[in-house]
């Protein structure tokens, strides 16, 4: 099996949380790979000794395992005590190789498509202040990428956001769907994964995704945002030339 050393804190840092060291196993939780994971909480630092029989996963998935079981305690304490917590995981140490890892708050094959955006961050900024739909599927979008057990649902509502800019308030059944795709050129095909998987999460119908299946649903979410933004500064439909239809 392999070792790891995971350490993450507490948030907010002047929070004194205290989780006693408890060891878990499959005995104790449904997972998909063979684990063995011991748990303490100090003065609010978080220390996992997590071992793993699996080949499948990287590092970065094994954190977000980690992650989840930690929430777990967390939000144990927060029931009891009435408290709402958050967590990081920010570093893991490969206990055969020696290998430290030290985790950032970005998903890099995101990060890597920031030259990407079509306006400067000012502009965007103050589309933000001036749009509640785009202030919200901002917001989203950032939940998406802090909150692992839940992208398909942030990305979801980040889309359904940027849809509701689209609604006639004047017509009682209208959903905003159609103006959306036919502005942004983006068709149902292309969110029919995202939409599936979102549902599922939306009523606790919860099932592992690995590091590269939550990419994929992110990038579509932010290629949903992202022509919602060129819009919202051109206050014109998307050229399908420059912006071919998003269907698949």
């Amino acid at each position: 099996m392999k070792r790891y050393i995971f350490s993450g804190r507490v948030i907010p840092e002047r929070a004194s949380v205290f989780v006693s060291q408890h060891t878990l196993t499959n005995k104790d939780i449904e997972i998909s790979v063979r684990i063995k994971a011991t748990i303490e909480i100090k003065n609010s630092v978080i220390f996992v000794d997590f071992e793993v029989e699996d080949k499948k996963y990287d590092v970065i998935d094994y954190k977000n395992i980690v992650k989840s079981l930690c929430r777990t305690s967390l939000d144990t304490y927060g029931y009891f005590k009435g408290y709402g917590y958050e967590l990081e995981i920010t570093s893991a140490r490969d206990f055969q190789s020696g290998e430290n890892t030290v985790f950032g708050v970005d998903v890099v094959e995101i990060t890597k498509a920031e030259k990407e955006r079509s306006l400067t961050f000012n502009r965007v900024l103050l589309l933000g202040y001036k749009h509640f739909e785009l202030k919200m599927a901002l917001n989203d979008l950032g939940e998406a990428v802090r909150k692992e057990n839940d992208t398909a649902f942030y990305c979801k509502r980040s889309v359904e956001n940027t849809r509701q800019y689209f609604k006639d308030k004047n017509k009682k059944n209208d959903t905003g769907w159609e103006k959306m795709q036919k502005t942004l050129n983006v068709y149902p095909k292309y969110t029919q994964e995202l939409t599936e998987k979102a549902q599922a999460q939306r009523h606790a119908d919860f099932t592992s995704m690995t590091g590269n299946e939550r990419i994929k649903l992110m990038k579509v979410a932010w290629q949903v945002v992202d022509r919602f933004i060129i819009y919202l500064d051109s206050k014109k439909e998307l050229d399908e030339k420059e912006y071919p239809r998003l269907e698949s």
